[in-house]
């Protein structure tokens, strides 16, 4: 049985932006300082992205912020380059501009880009994230020698994070990590992670989606029932606003992170982002669905033929969020008609319900009954996502 953590205490998901996608080897302090410029010097920016929620900045794996080998901290002559003070002084940078601090480390020896590790000093390194302000940890699974030191390790890390008494979100990869090998246990891990990561990371392409899209359907029945206030499934970033996905794609990838309940982190440049890209990754009626109080993730309800695909998940005061998503990846739109008798089981539209589109752009649809049906039509790799409000 796990502590009563005070990461525990973090009920909500949070939404954040991530330097995952500038690589090590791509780094340099010219870079990171342009980089850090557009996350934290730039006041209009931090304004336009923190008013709808946005709360954070992430540091993955890139070098701008050398936060592996925390142990070598302790060491009488650390390198210059991972002296302490340079890392106090980035998160009060962070924190003044209102922003919150995530950081990477891993539960092996190493991590997987190569960099010391946490394991054995994971009281040594909470502590040190809580020294300089941390807000969120995102701990990966690489080099670990056996399940059992993976499964230690994450509790351990979970435990040493909560004697800090810093509220820090514990971000794992646990479940990952085990899948190839035992059927994780989730109730487990929900007791020390806050959100944790099923399956293999996102890339800036329609097919990594997809796959991330059809793995969740697949295991649903597993890891839907186990989401909920304080622990989440996570299906990694949001690549929206780079250059591998369509616009029909980028609001699938929305849209359906808003279903899932997914954590939101952005892995973009805000420095180059477009205009479309940021409407729809500041879209208030999404992000609203996304953190609904009532905390549950959403699911797929149904399929027709090989590429329409109804998901549904439930909201407070008994409302629904309803996505139709459209695998299809050639030709025009096309038109899908569903009936509200089976939405919630029946209840959603029992005995009328009012509906509006949210996505791919926001619109009345008018009242409907328990008897109806809807018809969209869907583009190629598309999703129209709904709100369904009982009347």
């Amino acid at each position: 049985m796990a502590l009563p953590n005070c990461h525990r205490h973090v009920l909500w998901k949070i939404l954040s932006w991530g330097f995952f996608l500038l690589r090590s080897w791509e780094a340099s302090g010219t870079k990171c300082k342009q980089w850090l410029s557009a996350a934290v010097e730039c006041n209009r920016c931090i304004w336009d992205w923190s008013h709808v929620g946005w709360l954070g900045v992430t540091a993955e794996v890139t070098p701008c912020l050398p936060l592996w080998g925390f142990a070598s901290l302790a060491a009488p002559n650390p390198p210059a380059l991972w002296l302490p003070h340079a890392r106090v002084c980035f998160c009060l940078q962070v924190h003044s501009k209102g922003l919150k601090l995530g950081i990477y480390s891993d539960v092996g020896t190493k991590t997987c880009a190569g960099f010391p590790g946490s394991y054995n000093h994971y009281d040594l390194d909470a502590q040190t994230f809580a020294s300089w302000g941390v807000d969120l940890l995102k701990f990966d699974g690489c080099n670990s020698e056996s399940l059992d030191l993976l499964a230690e390790g994450y509790r351990r890390m979970s435990v040493a994070l909560n004697r800090t008494g810093r509220s820090i979100v514990y971000s794992c990869e646990w479940p990952f990590y085990l899948r190839p090998v035992q059927q994780p246990n989730y109730t487990e891990i929900k007791q020390y992670c806050n959100h944790w990561r099923n399956f293999y990371d996102v890339y800036d392409s329609w097919s990594s989606i997809k796959s991330i899209l059809d793995w969740t359907a697949l295991h649903q029945d597993t890891i839907v029932k186990i989401a909920g206030p304080g622990g989440w499934n996570d299906p990694d970033m949001l690549v929206i606003g780079n250059f591998g996905l369509s616009w029909d794609q980028s609001v699938t990838q929305m849209a359906m992170w808003a279903i899932m309940a997914a954590p939101l982190f952005m892995s973009n440049d805000l420095r180059h982002i477009s205009p479309e890209a940021k409407w729809l990754l500041q879209n208030k009626e999404v992000i609203a669905i996304n953190q609904d109080p009532l905390g549950k993730q959403g699911y797929q309800a149904g399929r027709d033929g090989v590429n329409f695909q109804l998901w549904e998940r439930p909201l407070s005061d008994r409302a629904y969020a309803v996505a139709v998503l459209n695998q299809q990846e050639i030709g025009g739109p096309q038109k899908f008609t569903f009936s509200l008798t089976f939405l919630g089981n029946g209840l959603a539209c029992n005995p009328a319900c009012s509906i509006k589109q949210v996505l791919p752009a926001s619109r009345d649809c008018g009242v409907y009954s328990w008897m109806s049906s809807l018809s969209l039509e869907v583009n190629p790799t598309g999703t129209v996502l709904l709100e369904v409000l009982p009347l």
